[in-house]
C-alpha cells in the first residue's frame, strides 16, 4: 500500500554495490525503533483467513531485490482441505493485528488458486529474480573487511510499508544476552554468496550501541497502546453504547508527524517506471480497515490508450518528496497487467467493503444532535496508508483553513446518507483546529521528512 521513498539515505542496492559505495557503519539508533517491527517476532506468527478462523502460521517472507517485502508465506497444513502446503499472500493484502498476535489474510476455500501454492519452502517457493527470504539471510555470518565472521544475522528489522530498514547482528561474545544484539543500516542481500558482507573495519563498527527489543516493541506500530486499530476498537465500542469522548482522538501533534493528506495526493503527477510523467493520482482505493489498497492513475493519452485509468497496489508506489509526484512501476509492456477501466465510479473493481477518497470527500458530516455540522473535506493516512483521521470544515469559512477540525477516522458506508460522528455539540465545543502548515513541515514526505 505496497513502495514510499522513506527508506535510509545509506540504503544500498547489494552487497556488490556496497562494496563501491561505502554506507555509514550505524544508523542513529533512534532510527531502528521509529515505526519499526521484528521479522524473527512475526515468524511462527498466528495466521488467520478472511472470516477470522485460524489457517496456519507465518513461516517466512519473501523480500524484492529493493527490500521491500513482497509476500507472506504462509503453513497451512491440514486445513483447507489438503496437506502440508505454503501460500504466498501478497505483503498488500495481509493485514497485522494488535500486538502482532496474528496476521490476516483475505485466504478462502473458493479463492486458494489465486495464491501461490507449494510444499517446500526451499525449493518450490517461486521468487523473482533478486528476492530473497528472511529465513535465507537469518543465520548468515556477518563479515567485516577485517574480520570474516564478525557475528551472526538474527533479525531483519521493517518499517510499517514493509522495507527493511535494518539488519540485527548477534556479535559472538554475547550471543544469547541483549547487549550481544546491534543494529546495521540494510545494505542489500544476494542470496548463496559467502554471508552477509559489510564494507567496513572492525574498528568503524565498535562504537555501535547495543540494540534494544525492549524499545522496539514501545514504538512498534502494531502495539495495542499506539495503534490505529486499537482506537477504531474502543470508537466501535462507543457505537454499541458506550459513551465516546474526543479524549481517544489521535493527538493532532502525531497526525501531523506521521500523517500525510489524500486530498493532497488526489491530482498529483504521476510517474512511470522510467521517471516519467503518464498522469495523474485521480482516486485512492481503501480497504474496509481503512488501509489506502490501490492508487488509480489517469493516464489518459498514453501508452496508445485512449482515456483510460490504472490502479496500481500501494505497496508499489514510491511517493517523492513534498508529496511533488507518485512513482510508479507501470510502462508501456506492462500496463495491462494493471487494472484497466474507463470509468471511475462505475467500473473500478473493489471489494466489499472497500470505499474510494472521493466517495467521501464533499459527504456531509453529522453529530448525534446536528444533522448538517459540516463537510468531510479530506482524509489523513499514516505512513503505512492507514486512515487515522477524517478532516470536517464547517462554519461560515468552510473552504477556509481556520475553520478546518480532525476526527478519529471511524470507518465508511458507501451507501450512507452522511458520515457519523458519535458525538454531541457540547462534546466538541473546544476542540482545537487543524493546521495544514503544520502537517506539510512535519509529514514524513515533507522535504524535511524526505531523506
Amino acid at each position: 500500500m505496497k513502495a514510499l521513498l522513506l527508506v535510509f539515505a545509506f540504503a544500498l542496492a547489494g552487497s556488490a554495490l556496497a562494496q563501491e559505495t561505502r554506507a555509514p557503519a550505524s544508523s542513529e539508533p533512534a532510527e531502528l525503533y521509529r515505526d519499526t517491527w521484528s521479522a524473527h517476532e512475526m515468524l511462527g506468527t498466528e495466521v488467520r483467513d478472511v472470516h477470522g478462523e485460524p489457517i496456519g502460521r507465518v513461516r517466512d517472507l519473501i523480500v524484492n531485490r529493493d527490500g521491500r517485502i513482497a509476500r507472506v508465506v504462509i503453513g497451512v497444513s491440514g486445513v483447507l482441505g489438503f496437506g502440508e502446503r505454503y501460500l504466498g499472500v501478497p505483503w498488500n493484502e495481509a493485514t497485522i493485528g494488535l500486538d502482532m498476535h496474528y496476521v490476516q489474510v483475505p485466504v478462502r476455500d473458493d479463492n486458494l488458486p489465486e495464491f501461490s501454492l507449494f510444499t517446500g519452502i526451499e525449493d518450490d517457493v517461486a521468487m523473482r529474480a533478486g528476492q530473497w527470504r528472511v529465513n535465507a539471510l537469518i543465520g548468515e555470518y556477518v563479515s567485516l573487511n577485517d574480520a570474516p565472521r564478525h557475528g551472526i544475522v538474527d533479525d531483519v528489522i521493517f518499517d510499517v510499508r514493509g522495507q527493511a530498514r535494518g539488519v540485527i547482528v548477534d556479535r559472538a561474545a554475547g550471543r544469547w544476552g541483549e547487549a550481544g544484539w546491534y543494529g546495521y543500516p540494510y545494505a542489500g542481500y544476494h542470496p548463496g554468496g559467502l554471508g552477509w558482507p559489510m564494507p567496513h573495519a572492525s574498528a568503524e563498527v565498535a562504537k555501535i550501541p547495543a540494540f534494544s527489543y525492549a524499545e522496539l516493541g514501545r514504538h512498534s506500530p502494531y502495539a495495542s497502546h499506539r495503534s490505529p486499530r486499537a482506537e477504531q476498537e474502543q470508537m466501535e465500542r462507543a457505537r454499541l453504547g458506550e459513551r465516546l469522548t474526543l479524549e481517544s482522538a489521535p493527538p493532532l501533534a502525531e497526525l501531523y508527524a506521521g500523517g500525510w493528506s489524500a486530498e493532497q495526493m488526489i491530482g498529483t503527477a504521476a510517474r512511470g517506471a522510467a521517471g516519467e510523467d503518464i498522469g495523474t493520482v485521480r482516486d485512492l482505493v481503501v480497504s474496509p480497515a481503512g488501509l489506502v489498497e490501490r492508487v488509480v492513475v489517469g493516464v489518459s493519452g498514453l501508452f496508445g490508450l485512449g482515456q483510460r485509468f490504472v490502479d496500481v497496489p500501494w505497496n508499489e508506489v514510491k511517493i517523492g518528496p513534498a508529496m511533488a509526484y507518485v512513482q510508479t512501476p507501470v510502462r508501456a509492456e506492462n500496463v495491462r497487467e494493471f487494472s484497466l477501466f474507463t470509468g471511475l465510479e462505475d467500473e473500478v473493481r473493489m471489494a466489499p467493503g472497500a470505499w474510494r477518497v472521493n466517495e467521501l470527500l464533499g459527504e456531509f458530516a453529522s453529530l448525534e444532535d446536528v444533522e448538517r455540522y459540516g463537510i468531510v473535506s479530506d482524509v489523513i493516512f499514516d505512513e503505512r496508508g492507514q486512515a487515522r483521521a477524517v478532516i470536517v470544515a464547517r462554519g461560515a469559512g468552510w473552504w477556509g483553513g481556520p475553520d478546518w477540525y480532525a476526527f478519529p477516522y471511524l470507518g465508511f458506508d458507501r451507501a450512507a446518507d452522511a458520515y457519523p460522528l458519535p458525538y454531541r455539540s457540547a462534546d466538541i465545543g473546544a476542540l482545537p483546529r487543524f493546521d495544514y502548515v503544520e502537517l506539510s513541515e512535519l509529514s514524513p514526505f515533507s522535504l524535511k521528512g524526505s531523506p
